[in-house]
């Protein structure tokens, strides 16, 4: 493609790829006016060329970037997240910088917008390159754990965050509710999908969101117990492989999504989402205004601060794994109603952003 015009880029945080939707409805509003590049995690190059197949959008993939460890319950793993860490800062980061240099070169940005990866926002200030810093955690919950290193990240975390989010031009934090932040703007849920949902009778059909790295077994095995004693709800999956699904087939209707982007169906069909309080999954729960169950994960400063807002507002209700099948049932069946209306005009303020420096 010979570009007519300075360029949008895009670049996005993995492998999951909750930043990535988060940002695919402002991509699809900008590239049929404007050259638009999407520098992505590898997980993200096939299906994005996929989604993207009938449009000009141009995607290459990053080499390493920053990449948590967790363990199958979400708990931070220390250990293999500090290698990460430490490979990335001793020398990872020459490739990285490497694409971003040239991709500055032959697709000259007139903006750049980072979900969220802060040296990216560093080195475009060093190349004199503007950035808009995307993401959606306010420091409202920072426990890591009761261990040495965890309480000493619980004190850390609040301090260099705000410093990472001064980085950027302009930074917007998206939350369900409204917040006072120091270094970044508050604004309302983007929202995921740009069609409207079609009501449908949904009624006991449950989607139960895998996402993430965690190992879904416990989740898996949890449910099937809950639908041996009540056969009439029934439990939607979109399994990320079969080896997830294998014991379960009868049990667990499966979503078979074209790619992992495509969930809007999904949410049309069913009742309620049953999730880890993923950021992405809750919001578009809200925006199809769907019953949100979220499996508690304490140690996810992150997730937490998404779950307790949520509570607070009487938007979901709280499971636990370790409850008794009958008391998940008789939790999912209670009727509840939340009256709090969410906002969900995030989109128009980072377009606005955009349209500044385009």
């Amino acid at each position: 493609m010979t570009p007519k015009e300075k360029w949008v880029h895009f670049w996005l945080f993995g492998p999951e790829f909750g930043c990535v939707r988060r940002e695919l409805p402002i991509i699809e509003t900008l590239e049929a006016s404007h050259n638009v590049l999407l520098v992505v995690h590898k997980n993200h190059v096939s299906p994005l060329r996929e989604y993207f197949k009938d449009s000009q959008v141009e995607i290459i993939p990053y080499r390493h970037g920053i990449n948590l460890e967790y363990d199958m319950y979400l708990n931070l793993n220390l250990g293999g997240s500090m290698l990460t860490l430490a490979r990335f800062a001793a020398y990872q980061w020459i490739g990285d910088y490497r694409i971003f240099r040239n991709s500055i070169k032959y697709f000259t940005p007139a903006v750049i917008i980072s979900d969220f990866l802060p040296y990216v926002s560093l080195w475009a200030r060093f190349h004199h390159v503007a950035t808009i810093g995307v993401y959606n955690y306010a420091f409202a919950y920072t426990h890591f754990g009761k261990g040495i290193i965890n309480r000493l990240l619980n004190h850390l975390v609040p301090t260099l965050f705000p410093v990472a989010y001064r980085i950027p031009n302009r930074m917007f934090i998206e939350s369900i509710s409204r917040r006072e932040l120091r270094n970044g703007t508050c604004i309302p849920i983007i929202k995921r999908h740009l069609q409207e949902g079609a009501s449908c009778n949904s009624k006991d059909n449950f989607f139960i969101a895998l996402g993430g790295k965690s190992d879904p077994r416990a989740i898996l095995e949890k449910f099937e117990k809950v639908h041996q004693i009540a056969p009439q709800l029934k439990f939607w999956i979109a399994p990320r492989n079969e080896d997830e699904i294998l014991d379960s087939k009868e049990i667990f209707h499966i979503v078979d999504l074209n790619s992992p982007f495509s969930t809007f169906e999904i949410m049309e069909k069913v009742d309620g989402i049953i999730s880890k309080a993923g950021f992405s999954t809750v919001a578009e729960a809200l925006q199809f205004k769907k019953k949100l169950f979220i499996i508690r994960l304490e140690n996810h400063p992150e997730i937490m601060e998404t779950e307790r807002t949520l509570l607070e507002l009487g938007l979901a209700r709280s499971i636990s794994l370790d409850s008794e099948p009958d008391e998940l049932v008789k939790v999912l069946t209670t009727p509840f109603d939340s009256r709090t209306e969410v906002s969900i005009d995030g989109m128009n303020h980072v377009l606005n952003e955009i349209k500044r420096w385009v």
